[in-house]
């Protein structure tokens, strides 16, 4: 009986030393993660972001010229009084009718007339784009030495699969010293 309980309390220190080196391990790989995903960013995934900036402008400001165009818009023209009218007001912000609240990139305040920054920016794209690698690398020149997406997905999901895997090793040994545990309570 007794080496029964030795041979017992060595296997519970055994798997309580074991859990530490497996907390350590998680640790050191969450801190790993973290330094991973803190690596300057490339600066082609700061182009493709900013690339993805002037794309939402420019769906926002045609969404916002579709109303206009629309079958129902059109419709309530007269073709005599048309001419009559003024200008249709493509660089302001609509205050009333169309879309509401909110189209895309910017939001609508009904009290006034803004400038619209979708317009401006759809029709300035074709000149900002090409400039938007040679102005990152000026004014963010860490970004020419930063880590890209891919390769910085590549690492964390490296990582992320020795998490799970340790995870799960953990969880295996909680569940073993569970076990023990319970086959060494005293039965009432």
């Amino acid at each position: 009986m007794a080496s029964t309980f030795k041979s017992l309390l060595a296997a519970i220190t055994g798997a309580r030393q074991s859990l530490g080196d497996l907390d350590r391990r998680i640790a050191d790989l969450e801190a790993e993660r973290e330094r991973i995903d803190a690596l300057h960013v490339h600066t082609d995934d700061l182009a493709r972001w900013f690339e993805r900036g002037l794309h939402a402008y420019d769906e926002t400001f045609k969404a916002r010229l579709s109303w206009a165009l629309s079958e129902n818009a059109v419709a309530r023209l007269q073709g005599s009084t048309l001419e009559t009218l003024p200008g249709f007001a493509i660089g302001a912000i609509p205050t009333h009718g169309g879309p509401r609240d909110h189209v895309g990139v910017g939001r609508i305040d009904h009290g006034h007339q803004h400038p619209d920054v979708a317009l401006t920016l759809a029709f300035l794209a074709p000149v900002i784009r090409p400039r938007l690698r040679e102005l990152i690398e000026e004014l963010c020149p860490a970004a020419k030495s930063g880590t890209p997406w891919v390769k910085r997905r590549a690492l964390l999901d490296k990582v992320d699969a020795e998490l799970k895997t340790l995870r799960a090793e953990r969880q295996e040994l909680l569940a073993e010293l569970d076990a023990v545990r319970g086959a060494t309570e005293p039965v009432e």
